[in-house]
């Protein structure tokens, strides 16, 4: 078992990661997989909110990325947030599981 977040590894029967307090899973994602389709799973209303579920998908073992909508990355640096939301992508053999932990 390992941990997404610091990539410790653990014994069989330990389920959390003591350090992080996230979710272990069973193998690491070494590399992104550049061949894979990126698709838009959610739309966040704000970056808070996509930081949020981007630390929720990570602690799944899921690589997730935001990506700021139309003039958003300006409208970040000069009112100090975002109006359009914000998109969240995640590769295309992790659509199914990333959407079922968003909606939980």
């Amino acid at each position: 078992m390992f941990c997404p977040n610091c990539r410790a590894e653990y014994r069989v029967g330990i389920t959390v990661c003591p350090e992080c307090g996230v979710n272990l899973i069973e193998e690491l994602k070494d590399e992104i997989n550049h061949d894979e389709t990126p698709c838009l799973v959610y739309v966040a209303a704000n970056e808070f909110e996509a930081d949020v579920i981007i630390a929720k998908l990570k602690s799944e073992g899921i690589f997730a990325f935001k990506r700021f909508r139309g003039s958003d990355s300006y409208n970040r640096i000069v009112l100090g947030r975002t109006i359009l939301g914000v998109d969240i992508i995640v590769a295309e053999s992790d659509f199914e599981n990333a959407k079922d932990i968003i909606r939980d």
